[in-house]
């Protein structure tokens, strides 16, 4: 193209020399805009060069395992670039590819001297540059294509457009001794085999009125077809970038219609089905599932347990498995170190906490009257699952489902008979936890602390939390107060004997206090109907009221 415009210079300065008097800014004015052209031409060139060496370099980072972290679209100069960032750091720019643009038409032919009308310029055809591209073949690498079809070296073989080394041959065997009776000679060792050809990046340029295609750097080039000056030349091999489709890839849509799927770096993290365990017996085992995200088939698993823990990993694939955890035989709470690498240098650290389990209740009994019912055991505790266990059957644990409440109901049968209790076990995997002991009063007589009609209809009810009953003593003698303190409510009954024998008579005051003030005071006689364990229980005269007092 430089030789094309000295040309156009030396015929303008000849017909300056020649006709003084000709005006020539037609002509110059010609030659700059041809020279501007040129200019243009070149810089597209340039700009198609540098592509097509992106485009290598894009390929041969796929082949060597890197990742796409980002692509950025700036603006330099009023052209437009996609920046790839790469997961080793490299940084690849290639030009926002346009559409090649139609031939303009011919101008219009002068007239001529002798009047006659010049002939119309014919239309310029449609404008064609060449178009490289790159193609993955059925051996899995990528090589070079030209409008298309595959680009071929003078041996007439694709040329390759990754720039991953070949690997060397291997050597030869050695020649295999000869039959017994006659030693034969050692074979030669076999050569090297020949190293592999790297990648070779094509070149295009306009010469002579023709574009021309190398592939050896530019030491050989071979002609394509005619140069037209109604060629874009502004046809690279990229000519849009997805990057909204796929969360995996990055999609590079090239001219020659072939895409290229460029894996995105996805941070390497690994998740498990439970990130805390909780064992009761020394020996027991539980696997926990595992799942990676990111990295690539070259994931490695690897768990380190401690304080006596054992941990070992069973994959399924490079992105899943298992971890089994086993317990020591003094279970302590500490945590299984996880890691997790790709294979590439990239490692994520997690854990999982190993706890006791252990279930803990605030009381070790609860009291159920004669007539049976529900009873609330609140506990606390960091298992998930566990069992209620009793041989009463007069028990009945009621399952639910809401373990997070951390209440246990039970059901208890009415009692018919003498005073009774039961064990109630907590179990986690046949392992006993903890307990509670089920106390349940007997048939016959009101079962709780106050005072009642013989049809069981409570007069004076003694409510723990609400109620209190105390005792006191004085001359030998026992008296006792049940005391709402809420009301300022006081019942007293005393003077009791200090030993009551059973079925044994007395009198004693009942008396009615509110607010420090007697409301009534009532001399009865009382018969004890039951005595010891801590009980005691007495009737009226007339056994129409009993009274239950805890000594």
């Amino acid at each position: 193209m430089r030789r094309l415009s000295k040309a156009f210079l030396i015929v303008s300065l000849m017909v300056t020399a020649c006709t003084a008097t000709y005006d020539d800014s037609a002509i110059r004015k010609d030659i700059a805009d041809l020279q501007k052209r040129m200019e243009e031409v070149e810089k597209r060139l340039d700009a198609i060069n540098q592509d097509i060496s992106g485009l290598k370099e894009i390929v041969t980072a796929i082949e060597k395992g890197n990742k796409l972290l980002s692509v950025n679209e700036i603006t330099l100069d009023g052209e437009t670039f996609w920046e790839l960032v790469f997961s080793d750091g490299n940084t690849i720019s290639i030009h926002n590819g346009k559409d090649g643009k139609d031939g303009k038409d011919g101008a219009d032919g002068k007239d001529g001297e002798n009047g006659k009308d010049g002939k119309d310029g014919e239309n310029g055809q449609d404008g064609h540059s060449p178009v490289i591209g790159v193609k993955q073949f059925t051996d899995g690498l990528w090589y070079w294509t030209l409008d298309g079809e595959w680009l071929l070296d003078g041996n007439g073989n694709k040329v390759r457009a990754s720039g991953v080394d070949g690997k060397d041959g291997k050597d030869g065997e050695d020649g295999k001794d000869g039959a017994d009776g006659q030693n034969g000679q050692n074979g030669q060792d076999g050569t090297n085999g020949t190293d592999g050809k790297d990648g070779n990046t094509p070149l295009l340029k306009i010469e002579g009125g023709f574009w021309w295609v190398s592939y050896d750097n530019g030491a050989i080039w071979k002609k394509l077809y005619e140069y037209s000056s109604a060629d874009p030349v502004d046809e690279g091999p990229v000519e849009d970038i997805d990057t909204t489709s796929s969360s995996q890839y990055v999609v590079i849509k090239l001219r020659n219609g072939e895409t290229i799927n460029v894996p995105r770096f996805v941070q390497l993290t690994i998740s498990f089905g439970k990130e805390e365990i909780v064992l009761v017996t020394p020996g027991s085992s539980i696997e926990i599932p595992y799942t990676i995200t990111g990295g690539s088939d070259s994931n490695v698993v690897k768990a380190f347990g401690q304080g006596g823990w054992i941990a070992s990993v069973t994959p399924s694939d490079a992105y899943s498995g298992v971890i089994t955890v086993t317990a020591p035989e003094t279970i302590v709470s500490t945590e299984i170190i996880v890691l997790a690498s790709d294979g590439a240098g990239y490692t994520a650290l997690a854990s999982i906490n190993c706890v006791k389990g252990e279930i803990r209740i605030a009381s070790e009994s609860a009291h159920v009257v004669a007539a049976g019912g529900s009873v609330d055991i609140p506990l606390e505790t960091n298992l998930e699952d566990f069992t209620v266990e009793t041989d009463a059957p007069w028990i009945h644990y009621v399952e639910t489902k809401a373990f997070k409440a951390k209440t246990v109901t039970l059901n208890v049968d009415a009692n018919i008979a003498e005073e009774r209790y039961a064990s109630v076990l907590f179990k986690n995997a046949g392992t006993l936890v903890s307990s509670v002991i089920i106390l349940q009063d007997a048939k016959g007589l009101p079962q709780a602390f106050g005072i009642w009609t013989a049809a069981d209809e409570p007069l004076y009810t003694y409510t723990p939390g609400v109620s209190q009953m105390n005792k006191y003593e004085a001359a030998g003698q026992a008296w006792f107060r049940f005391v709402e303190p809420a009301s300022l409510l006081v019942k007293e009954i005393g003077p009791i004997p200090s030993e009551p024998v059973l079925d044994g008579v007395f009198t004693a005051t009942f008396s009615t206090i509110i607010a420090g003030e007697t409301q009534s005071s009532d001399q009865l006689q009382f018969r004890v109907r039951q005595t010891g364990e801590e009980k005691l229980i007495l009737s009226s005269s007339s056994d129409t009221v009993f009274y239950v007092i805890r000594f």
